[in-house]
C-alpha cells in the first residue's frame, strides 16, 4: 500500500478538498509560488514533480468532482495567481477544461498567468503499446515542465515590459533628433523611415 491504512470509522467528506502540500508563506507573498488542482493519479504526479521546487508548489486534491469544493479552489487561485490543473483525461471537451474556464471567470482579477492544463494527448483510445501509452498519458516530467513555465511567467512579462520601455525611450530620443538631422542632412528622416517600413 502507498499510504497508511485508515481506521474502520474513517470517512472522506464528499465535496471537501484537501491540501496535500503547502507552499511556504514567503514564496506565496513574493509571487514565486503556484497552485495545482488535481484528483486521482494526478495527485502523485504533482507531488513527484514538485520535489524539484521545494516550498513553491501547493497541491489541492479535489477528492470528488461532484460536488466540487469551489471555495478551496478559489482560495488557491487568489493566493498564488498561477494555477495548473492535472488530470488523466484528454484536455479538449473535458471536465478540466470547463473547470479552468470557471476558475478564470471567477478569479480573473487575481490571476498572474493563464490557467494551464496537463492531461492526456487527444486520441480516440489508449494504445496497447506501453511506450505509446506512456507518451499519451500525463507524467511527472510533463507536470514539472508546466510548473517551470508558470513560475517564470511574470519574469517573462517583466522582460517584455522592460523591452518596450527602452524602445519607447529610444523612440522619443530619436524624435527629438529629427529637426537637427533634417537641418544637417537636408531631408526628413521620419518620412524616409516610414516609407522604408512600408516596403518591408
Amino acid at each position: 500500500a502507498m499510504s497508511i491504512e485508515p481506521s474502520d470509522d474513517y470517512v472522506i467528506p464528499i465535496g471537501k478538498a484537501r491540501i496535500v502540500q503547502e507552499a511556504t508563506k514567503e514564496n506565496t507573498s513574493n509571487g514565486t509560488s503556484c497552485g495545482i488542482i488535481t484528483y486521482g493519479r494526478g495527485v502523485y504526479w504533482a507531488v513527484e514533480a514538485s520535489k524539484e521546487f521545494p516550498g513553491q508548489v501547493e497541491i489541492l486534491d479535489l477528492r470528488s468532482i461532484n460536488p466540487l469544493d469551489h471555495e478551496a479552489m478559489n482560495t488557491l487561485c487568489q493566493s498564488h495567481g498561477k494555477i495548473m490543473i492535472v488530470t488523466e483525461e484528454s484536455i479538449e471537451c473535458s471536465f478540466a477544461l470547463g473547470l479552468a474556464g470557471r476558475l478564470q471567470r471567477d478569479n480573473f482579477n487575481f490571476l498572474d498567468a493563464p490557467i494551464q492544463i496537463v492531461g492526456s494527448v487527444d486520441t480516440p483510445a489508449i494504445p496497447l503499446n506501453s511506450i505509446l501509452e506512456a507518451e499519451l498519458l500525463p507524467n511527472a516530467e510533463k507536470v514539472k515542465k508546466i510548473i517551470q513555465q508558470l513560475l517564470i511567467y511574470l519574469l517573462y512579462l517583466y522582460l517584455i515590459f522592460l523591452f518596450y520601455i527602452h524602445f519607447l525611450q529610444f523612440y522619443l530620443i530619436f524624435l527629438h533628433l529629427f529637426p537637427l538631422l533634417r537641418f544637417q542632412f537636408g531631408f526628413d528622416l521620419k518620412l524616409l523611415l516610414i516609407s522604408n517600413c512600408r516596403h518591408i
